[in-house]
Formats: C-alpha cells, structure tokens, sequence
C-alpha cells in the first residue's frame, strides 16, 4: 500500500507539473495575443489618421479646384470683354 501510495504521489507530482507547464504555456499565448491586438490597434488607429487626412487633403483639394474653376471663368469673360473692346476700337479706327 505503501509503494502504492508513493506511486500515486510521483504519478499526482507529475500531473501537477505537466498542469503547471500548461497553465504557463497558456499564460504565455495570452501575453503575446494582447501584444498583438496591441500592435492591430496601433496599426488600425494609423490608418485611420491617414484616412482622415486624406480626407481632408481631398476637400481641400475640390475647394481649390472650384477656386480655379471659378477663377478661369471670370478671366475667360475678361477676356471676352477684352476681345469685344478691341474689336469695336479696330471698327472705330477704321471708320474715322
């Protein structure tokens, strides 16, 4: 009974350390899997502030394109206006 009991013990030792290793390997994975979601989260954030300054690169960058837009249209009736302008000079030269 003896010997039985030792047998037991040694057997009962050895499931505890095999447990114990577990318990660790698991603690382990844990600590590297919050590392990780740490680095997703950092990584998703980034792109997130690009996506947002991208954003705001583009509304600004349809802003100065209505600018030009705009700008191009009243220098093209300017123009116009120039153009009307001397041609009623060349008319009135030409009849004096």
């Amino acid at each position: 009974m003896v010997d039985n009991l030792k047998t037991t013990f040694v057997e009962i030792n050895n499931g505890s350390d095999s447990v114990v290793r577990e318990m660790t390997k698991i603690k382990e994975t844990g600590r590297q899997q919050s590392e990780t979601e740490e680095k997703i989260r950092q990584a998703v954030n980034s792109i997130d502030d690009m996506v947002q300054s991208q954003a705001a690169m583009s509304e600004e960058s349809s802003a100065t394109v209505q600018d030009v837009k705009e700008q191009v249209e009243r220098l093209h009736l300017m123009m116009e206006e120039l153009l009307t302008f001397w041609e009623g000079s060349r008319k009135k030269n030409q009849a004096a």
